[in-house]
């Protein structure tokens, strides 16, 4: 009876302590995008989206196939989360590009700075693009840094983090798609392949990624109306593949793609998979 007593006490004691748990620690990155459709009636062709991951950020490469009727000069622009290496290729030539502090216009830019981070500042990065008559190649190229969140933390232990980037897609679907549009999806992390010790007894790190669909919602309490970003997760059957040193995972998509990719990059067991 004592120890029962004991124990109820001990409970009481804790639960104010246990209550009071701090929220994790994150770090956030604004996303990229897609380039933005311009005033002009030209089709996309395919997109290939290549990201080199390391600890803290990614390189990132979209190559676009466009299709004109007729040759013409282009104001092409996308976000970025920083205004630094930026390459832009238009064929074989460079492009300068310039990029300026912008600041989310339509409910799809505004949905990708979460609430507690709207303090962040996307940049708005723009081109000219002299394309000819026919199928033109258009290579961006930057650097992405990963955004960082602590997972698996408590009172009596050091949490870990996962390291993850987001990339919205949605600007594509705006322009006109070739019949046969593609998507195809590269994501590499340097990782050297685990041994057998590190795979039973240590932590590997691992790559997993997901599609993200933004739907329209219409919400009325009574009080406010007006319209939202309703976010639905779809996660890939797809598994990331060890080749030389890097974990590679790759996927293709169609005219459907999603609005939104995310990949998380850390200890495995700590990675998403849509079954928590």
């Amino acid at each position: 009876m004592k120890i029962n007593k004991l124990l109820a006490s001990l409970l009481v004691a804790s639960g104010p302590a246990f209550a009071n748990l701090r929220g994790p620690i994150e770090f956030f990155q604004p996303p990229s995008s897609a380039l933005y459709k311009p005033q002009s009636d030209l089709t996309v062709l395919k997109e290939s989206l290549f990201f080199l991951c390391s600890q803290n950020e990614c390189e990132v490469s979209a190559v676009y196939e466009i299709a004109a009727k007729t040759a013409k000069e282009l104001t092409l622009e996308f976000i970025l989360p920083t205004n630094e290496q930026i390459s832009v290729h238009v064929g074989a030539a460079p492009v300068a590009v310039q990029t300026v502090p912008s600041q989310p216009v339509d409910i799809r830019e505004k949905d990708v700075l979460p609430g507690r981070f709207r303090d962040k500042i996307l940049y708005r990065a723009s081109f000219k693009a002299a394309v000819h008559a026919g199928v033109n190649k258009i290579n961006v190229t930057y650097q992405q840094p990963l955004s960082a969140e602590e997972r698996d933390y408590g009172y009596f232990k050091d949490g870990r983090f996962v390291n993850y980037f987001q990339y919205e897609l949605w600007p594509l679907k705006d322009w006109l798609l070739a019949a046969p549009f593609q998507i195809d999806l590269t994501v590499k992390m340097k990782r050297e392949k685990p041994n057998w010790w590190k795979r039973f007894f240590g932590k590997v790190r691992s790559l997993k990624c997901h599609a993200v669909i933004l739907e329209e919602c219409h919400f009325d309490d009574g009080q406010f109306q007006g319209t939202v970003l309703c976010q639905v997760n779809s996660y890939f059957r797809d598994k990331p593949r060890q080749q030389g040193d890097y974990l590679v995972f790759s996927t293709r998509w169609g005219r459907d793609f999603p609005e939104r990719l995310i990949c998380e990059m850390g200890d495995k067991d700590l990675l998403r998979d849509g079954a928590k």
